[in-house]
């Protein structure tokens, strides 16, 4: 998919910001996010609608299925020795990968994103709710379904809106929808432009040309 600017994104938020009450549950700790993710991911629907994301966020080996998931050195992205903040993630082996942002001085902690350079979702106390979740895993599904999972394309609602139908209900996805279209959020494949043959264009010019010449005749 050719890089492209962002154009979405506030309307995306804007949109998510009018419906806050509608957010669903909320969660306490970083353990609890990946239960909620980790449930999603599993899911025969996220498989089915979703191979590759399916594929890379989740442990296909029997003996990693096996082992819980724990608070590990994030060494996908960051050498051991190196102290930066969220070095610590939470989850097994392969696949997915949650940290916990840090509160800063207003309590509320930092941001929620995606992260796929080490395919990890960054998520905070103040964003720990399902649909947030659910946001962040939608731009993890884009990553390997579409190419590029940091946009507010299309695509993403597209993807964001099937999520929060199958683990939320139709009810939070409609609520979603309706106010997608409100703010005029794209969430549909656009129309592909009509293309005209020689025959129609060489019709059309004569038609301009037409009314040119109309309009010159009435202007002297």
């Amino acid at each position: 998919m050719a890089h492209t600017k962002d154009s979405q994104k506030g309307r995306v938020y804007a949109a998510e910001l009018a419906i806050e009450e509608h957010k669903g549950r909320t969660f306490d700790s970083i353990e609890e996010v990946y239960k909620f993710l980790h449930g999603v991911i599993e899911r025969d629907t996220f498989a089915r609608w979703f191979p590759r994301a399916y594929s890379q966020l989740t442990s296909l080996s029997d003996w990693e299925r096996t082992r819980p998931p724990k608070w590990r050195l994030n060494d996908r992205r960051y050498k051991e020795w190196a102290a930066y903040d969220h070095k610590k993630v939470f989850g097994r082996e392969e696949g997915l990968w949650v940290s916990w942002n840090h509160r800063n001085n207003n309590g509320r902690g930092g941001g929620a994103y995606w992260m796929p350079g080490d395919k990890r979702i960054q998520m905070s106390d103040y964003h720990a709710n399902e649909m947030i979740c659910l946001h962040e895993l939608a731009h993890a599904v884009c990553q390997y379904e579409f190419g590029t999972g940091v946009k507010h394309h299309w695509q993403f609602c597209m993807v964001y809106l099937k999520l929060v139908g199958n683990v939320m209900g139709v009810e939070a996805r409609n609520i979603l929808r309706q106010s997608f279209k409100d703010h005029k959020v794209k969430y549909t494949k656009p129309r592909a432009k009509r293309e005209l043959s020689e025959e129609q264009k060489e019709v059309l010019r004569a038609r301009i040309a037409v009314a040119r010449a109309a309009k010159e005749a009435k202007n002297t």
